[in-house]
């Protein structure tokens, strides 16, 4: 997990940070994209925060890939890496999210250990989120650059 005051001057990032997804609801409180291209582009933007929380360190002495969250403006991330890359995915839940519908939603589909960190950023962006941290637009028109 990545600690929450790494994450809390996000904007320094820029005004606006886009997030390329391939599916996002009507209200933008939900995203997500397995592409690799959109996660590694978002990954590269995010490259300096990342290098910090030691993710290649951490995925590198993984057995078969890494399952890691933290907070993105209003979205708490969930980045599920698999060792060798080859298969990427990236959810983006608003914080707001009601512990109910956490509970509800989140059974079955991530296991408990993402479940209890997932409540434990939640609990901490509950008490340091400023609306002007909103620095995040989903986005599903978008491609990530040709490299």
């Amino acid at each position: 997990m990545i600690n929450c005051q790494d994450f809390k001057n996000a904007n320094a990032i820029g005004t606006q940070l886009i997030v390329l997804v391939d599916d996002v609801n009507d209200n933008q409180s939900f995203g997500f994209t397995d592409s690799i291209p959109k996660v590694s582009c978002t990954m590269k933007m995010l490259n300096k925060f990342l290098r910090n929380a030691n993710l290649e360190e951490r995925l590198a002495n993984s057995k078969d890939g890494l399952t890691t969250l933290f907070p993105l403006g209003r979205y708490i991330v969930i980045l599920k890496l698999k060792k060798d890359r080859s298969a990427m995915s990236m959810f983006l839940f608003d914080f707001r999210a009601e512990y109910s519908a956490i509970n509800k939603n989140f059974k079955g589909v991530f296991s408990e250990n993402v479940i209890t960190q997932f409540k434990s950023i939640k609990y901490q962006m509950e008490e340091l989120y400023q609306e002007e941290d909103d620095c995040v637009i989903l986005d599903t028109s978008l491609e990530p650059p040709k490299e």
